[in-house]
């Protein structure tokens, strides 16, 4: 839910139900939070 937050989704139970089948998805999401805030290099 925190990277859903950081991510600034609008609507986290729908985008719950959407990644909860699709790992591509939720993990696109957890590393597009690591890029942002510079936890990857």
């Amino acid at each position: 839910i925190n990277i859903l937050h950081l991510n600034k989704v609008e609507n986290i139970g729908r985008k719950i139900v959407e990644t909860t089948y699709d790992l591509t998805e939720a993990l696109t999401l957890i590393c597009m939070t690591r890029i942002k805030y510079g936890l990857i290099k």
